[in-house]
């Protein structure tokens, strides 16, 4: 199992939400819709919003490598 920091290089930068949870060791893509409302993961950032120039529902697809970054640095170390 890899652990948070260990990526695949065959892996794209950007994957959709349950593929990116799993990417980045989550048991669950909800856990990184969380992260994006309580500003630990950012749009346009490392998370884009793909959604269609109609439609209502997110479609969210994250940079893994990004989001690394962000969620391996502490908490104090972090600028908005």
């Amino acid at each position: 199992m890899q652990g948070i920091g260990e990526i695949d290089s065959s892996i794209p930068e950007y994957l959709p939400a349950p593929k990116a949870g799993k990417a980045l060791g989550f048991s669950s893509h909800q856990h990184l819709l969380k992260a994006i409302g309580n500003g630990l993961l950012r749009l346009n950032k490392e998370v884009q919003d793909r959604r269609g120039q109609r439609s209502q529902k997110a479609r969210y697809y994250f940079n893994i490598k990004a989001c690394l970054k962000r969620l391996n640095t502490r908490a104090e170390q972090r600028s908005k």
